[in-house]
């Protein structure tokens, strides 16, 4: 009977500790559609990281995943730190104006205000500047992605976790 209670202690133990991890510290997330490609495809999986952002900010070129608004989680990386202004030129991102180096991406991309419209500026010539404690996103696959040029800043609170690291596919 003994026996039994320990392993039940023991069997309790790593289901509350596996439960804690999942839910405060990270979690593997399946990603779907290509908003990332070729950094990852639909139906990869990402372990991502709800505590990094406890001992860190968020730095330009981390790849989060986030809710949108509308509560969809979406994944895109950070180009736009609070305060810094933004500006599509050319097909190229400049960032307090300096081209941003994105060896990130597939040669010749090419980046361009989205169709669907972009708040407060539809042109993205002008420079815009990203608001406190909000940041703005671009996904790798340009020309097939939501990210901030549709639907605008995302604020801090909104960033659910950090990608780690791609697991599988």
């Amino acid at each position: 009977m003994k026996i039994i209670f320990k392993i039940f202690l023991w069997i309790a133990l790593i289901i509350v500790s596996l439960i804690l991890i999942y839910r405060f510290i990270g979690q593997p997330q399946q990603i779907w559609g290509n908003s990332m490609s070729p950094f990852l495809s639909s139906g990869s999986f990402v372990l991502s990281s709800k505590i990094t952002y406890i001992f860190r900010a968020p730095q330009r070129g981390d790849v989060v995943t986030f809710l949108a608004p509308g509560g969809t989680l979406f994944i895109s990386r950070i180009i736009g730190l609070p305060g810094d202004k933004i500006q599509l030129i050319n097909g190229k991102v400049s960032v307090n104006g300096t081209e941003l180096y994105e060896p990130y991406l597939p040669p010749g991309t090419k980046t361009f205000p989205s169709d669907s419209g972009y708040s407060p500026s539809t042109d993205l010539k002008s420079a815009i500047i990203v608001p406190e404690n909000h940041f703005f996103m671009l996904s790798d696959n340009r020309e097939h992605a939501n990210d901030s040029r549709s639907m605008g800043y995302i604020q801090r609170k909104s960033i659910y976790g950090v990608v780690l690291t791609k697991v599988g596919r």
